[in-house]
């Protein structure tokens, strides 16, 4: 498909952070985070570390596609290398030029700003570089961290579509 960028292409250096994308090394964080159920209190329900593993590997399957709808990142510390997190792009839409943005931040990296940092670095990224029309946030009510991520990225909160506690936040290329 024309304009699809190519996953190798996805790369982003934030102030504090550089993001690339998932390698078989990151095993053990990839883990960690999807079998911790504080952390993925507002995502989903945690996995078993066999689950984790398998969807891990599902994960690094995705990530090779030259077609993706689906791609997993590490959140690197530029000054340490440590890992800290994973950021996803899916449901990647090229009809329609949009894209779903979702991050977990292993607990000592939370309350930074670091999720912000990363939303408002790769907005432009998405839109100028991949002609995204509408990137967006799944947020579940309650989760402030992630409402106050959307509203320093100066997304909107889309009405009319709730489902449960779900609420939906974007912001497209025409704001």
């Amino acid at each position: 498909m024309v304009g699809v960028p190519e996953p190798v292409e996805l790369s982003l250096s934030a102030t504090r952070v550089a993001i690339r994308l998932l390698r078989s090394e990151d095993q053990p964080l990839y883990s960690r985070l999807y079998t911790d159920e504080k952390l993925l209190r507002y995502i989903m329900p945690p996995l078993s570390q066999a689950q984790a593993i398998k969807s891990f590997q599902n994960a690094l399957a995705l990530n090779s596609t030259r077609i993706w709808s689906r791609l997993f990142f590490v959140v690197e510390d530029k000054l340490s290398m440590q890992t800290m997190g994973l950021v996803g792009l899916s449901s990647a839409d090229w009809t329609t030029r949009s894209l779903e943005f979702g991050i977990v931040l292993q607990h000592d990296a939370q309350g930074q700003g670091i999720a912000s940092e990363i939303l408002q670095a790769w907005l432009p990224q998405l839109f100028r570089t991949f002609s995204m029309r509408t990137v967006w946030l799944e947020v579940q009510r309650g989760n402030s961290a992630a409402v106050a991520m959307a509203r320093r990225a100066n997304m909107k909160r889309m009405s009319g579509i709730e489902a449960g506690d779900k609420q939906i936040w974007y912001k497209s290329s025409q704001q």
